[in-house]
């Protein structure tokens, strides 16, 4: 396979990814605003709008845990987390597709980004 042949196959499976991962990410936004709006009253159903704060999950496993429950901040958190989360899938997936192409320096170059950005997260994480 030529070299620009290559190139091409990756540039399209990383373009789908982002794709793919901005797609649902809006769908998940669109559910949740649907839910939110239209499901149980409205979203002012039962809270004062004083209190909106305290009602978004803060964390993964509240997330998923609103999802499940059908909340319709639940689903636009975590089209929200899928958003951020899409360039990150991106550089994991060059990390695969540079090191399957032999291409070294950029295979080395892609996982010190990825463990940059790993490490960024488990900061995040203790620092708050």
């Amino acid at each position: 396979m030529t070299h620009s042949l290559a190139a091409s196959r990756m540039e399209r499976a990383v373009s789908g990814i982002l794709r793919a991962g901005v797609l649902v990410s809006a769908i998940m936004i669109v559910v949740g605003l649907v839910l939110l709006f239209a499901g149980q009253g409205g979203l002012f159903a039962g809270h004062a709008p004083i209190t909106l704060g305290y009602m978004f999950p803060r964390t993964v496993g509240a997330i998923m845990a609103a999802v499940v429950a059908g909340s319709g901040l639940g689903f636009i958190q975590l089209g929200i987390l899928l958003l951020i989360m899409t360039p990150i899938f991106r550089v994991a997936a060059s990390v695969v597709l540079f090191a399957r192409a032999s291409e070294k320096p950029m295979t080395i170059v892609t996982l010190a980004v990825f463990l940059l950005l790993l490490a960024s997260f488990a900061v995040g994480l203790i620092i708050h």
